[in-house]
């Protein structure tokens, strides 16, 4: 008797292996999705540290993220870091494109 080449035996295993690969599929689909919602959670929290503020009190707000951890990104936290080193150059230039152009700083 050809057990392996029974037409049932066939239909249970690629039914098997099908199932297997929408698992892999959907783990897959579920890890990056968690990625992607907490980039966008970060790019959130950081938009609204900056929007409509001082740089003076942006730069409080974004120092607060990046000490309570709510930015975790390795990019985003050097990127950060990088302007709150430069931010003293970064006001003055400010004060010089107002001072040039006044309709930009209202």
């Amino acid at each position: 008797m050809q057990t392996w080449s029974s037409p049932l035996v066939v239909a249970v295993m690629a039914a098997a292996i099908a199932g297997m690969g929408n698992a892999a599929v959907a783990l897959i689909n579920g890890v990056q999705q968690r990625q992607i919602e907490s980039e966008k959670q970060e790019a959130d929290l950081i938009r609204e540290a900056v929007m409509g503020r001082s740089p003076e009190a942006a730069a409080a707000k974004l120092e607060f993220l990046l000490e309570t951890g709510l930015v975790r990104s390795p990019e985003r936290t050097q990127q950060i870091n990088a302007y709150l080193g430069d931010r003293e150059r970064l006001n003055k230039a400010l004060v010089d494109a107002c001072a040039k152009y006044p309709a930009l700083c209202g």
